[in-house]
């Protein structure tokens, strides 16, 4: 694991640039500014697949005769809001045994013919990434209240504080956020 934090980062970027001399301070100026584009990277790291290193495991109760669910930070299921599902499992009531779900893409639902049949269980979920919350879509919508076990990527969180503010991440990250921030920087400093 790396322990980083932004004025490390943003301090070896600017000197890669050649902006600051080797052990030469980084100004609260190029600090503020080196920040907002390691906050950036973070902001544009949530839509990438291949960047996101977790996968949050959640557990939550469908509502009988319910064909839809809101996830997020205010929704009927509380947490970060998903931009997509790595999986998705359904436990009947009463079984310990995950059915895998079929994980729908928004065509897939679209095209759907008859979103009002009923069963047990779903057999498949369409997540509908809304802002504030994502909204999950089930079919056919349950009868009971089966648990619903979720797969959701976890995003990368970091450099909100302050320039010393430090963080933790897995390897490789320290070279990725180094190249992508010297090559954010390089514009408004060359």
């Amino acid at each position: 694991m790396s322990t980083l934090d932004g004025r490390t980062l943003i301090t070896d970027a600017l000197t890669d640039l050649a902006v600051l001399g080797v052990g030469r301070p980084l100004s609260a100026r190029d600090g503020a500014l080196g920040l907002r584009y390691l906050q950036m990277i973070i902001d544009s790291a949530e839509l990438k697949p291949g960047v996101i290193y977790g996968v949050l495991r959640s557990s939550y109760t469908l509502v009988a005769s319910t064909a839809s669910r809101t996830i997020g930070p205010t929704g009927n299921y509380v947490q970060a809001r998903p931009i997509w599902l790595a999986s998705a499992t359904v436990k009947a009531v009463g079984s310990d045994v995950e059915t895998p779900l079929g994980i729908l893409k928004r065509d897939e639902y679209l095209y759907e013919r008859d979103k009002t049949i009923t069963a047990e269980t779903p057999s498949e979920i369409y997540l509908d990434p809304t802002v504030t919350n994502a909204t999950l879509y089930f079919l056919p919508i349950p009868t009971t209240a089966a648990t619903l076990v979720l797969g959701t990527p976890t995003a990368l969180t970091g450099f909100s504080g302050t320039l010393d503010t430090e963080y933790t991440f897995p390897p490789g990250y320290w070279e990725w956020f180094q190249l992508l921030l010297r090559n954010k920087l390089a514009r408004p400093f060359t």
